[in-house]
């Protein structure tokens, strides 16, 4: 019986060190899990600050495009507006272009008609002139044959 008690008393002591180092292993493995869960928990909070970061920066972007999109509408409008102040002003030009063309042709037909007017009464004053001399001349003979007489 002592044999046997002894053989037991092994048997059991042989199944507590295997339990001892199968606890040991757990323990272990378990450590080992807890070391790889906080090393995921870390990573998943590095990638949820780099998606936040991420998700901002995108943010950014999108209000500055929206920025520049408005301040380009803007200045498509300004543009828009002096364009069609610059047109007015080529209309308004053009027509006092059209005018003062206008202007040079009726000046340059009162001048033509002046100039025939003058060239007319030139024509009437050497004519008058002509017969100033004559008459003169005719009274210089009239008077000379009147002082013969």
């Amino acid at each position: 019986k002592k044999k046997m008690d002894e053989e037991y008393a092994s048997a059991v002591q042989n199944f507590e060190k295997q339990l001892s180092n199968q606890d040991e292993g757990v323990q272990k493995r378990m450590n080992d899990l807890k070391n790889t869960i906080a090393d995921l928990m870390q990573q998943l909070g590095s990638e949820k600050k780099i998606t936040l970061q991420i998700k901002d920066e995108k943010s950014k972007v999108v209000q500055q495009l929206e920025r520049s999109g408005r301040e380009s509408e803007a200045m498509k409008a300004r543009l828009e507006d002096k364009l069609k102040k610059a047109e007015a002003l080529e209309e308004d030009l053009k027509t006092k272009v059209k005018s003062a063309h206008a202007a040079e042709k009726a000046a340059l037909a009162e001048k033509e008609r002046i100039f025939e007017e003058v060239s007319g009464l030139k024509g009437t004053i050497d004519e008058l002139q002509s017969k100033m001399e004559e008459n003169k001349n005719k009274a210089k003979a009239k008077l000379a044959s009147e002082v013969q007489r």
